[in-house]
């Protein structure tokens, strides 16, 4: 079954693979995020008709959908973990993530960090250019997103559960 949004190519691509399993029925589940890198596709297919499928769908769709909901959840963590890895950020670098997270300015990353101004500049452009941050904004974003920095909508969830 196609997702409305998959490319021509991707669709390909993904109907190949399944065949290739002997699988030629199969369906597409999109796990959307905040952010673009956590996106992520679960596929899962059958040797089944299509009939078939359908009607498991009909019975089981709930589960799956739960199922794949705690895969991205389990993705997003493992996502997290691996960041500064994956992106090949220095502990500098991931301590600037986390100051400009925090909601610090230039001035003073540079003050608590003992470097120039200038300095925090040409960091900040290399840690952008590594990690994909289109600017300052969305790097704050992703430091909140990989828990370098605390979320404030998160807060006083503990207050919202009681």
């Amino acid at each position: 079954m196609r997702e409305p949004q998959m490319s021509d190519e991707e669709y390909a691509r993904q109907s190949d693979l399944l065949v290739k399993l002997g699988m030629p029925v199969g369906l597409t589940i999109p796990l959307m995020s905040g952010d673009a890198q956590e996106n992520a596709v679960i596929l899962v297919g059958t040797p089944r008709s299509e009939a078939e499928c359908n009607s498991i769908l009909e019975r089981f769709g709930c589960g799956l959908h739960l199922a794949a909901m705690a895969s991205h959840a389990r993705y997003c963590s493992l996502y997290k973990q691996e960041f500064a890895e994956r992106a090949q950020l220095t502990e500098k670098q991931t301590e600037l993530i986390a100051l400009v997270g925090a909601g610090l300015l230039d001035k003073q990353i540079a003050h608590q960090l003992g470097i120039s101004f200038s300095a925090v500049r040409q960091r900040l452009a290399a840690v952008q250019h590594k990690t994909g941050a289109r600017n300052r904004a969305h790097l704050s974003a992703m430091a909140m997103r990989i828990g370098l920095s605390p979320d404030p909508l998160m807060a006083n969830a503990h207050i919202a559960a009681e």
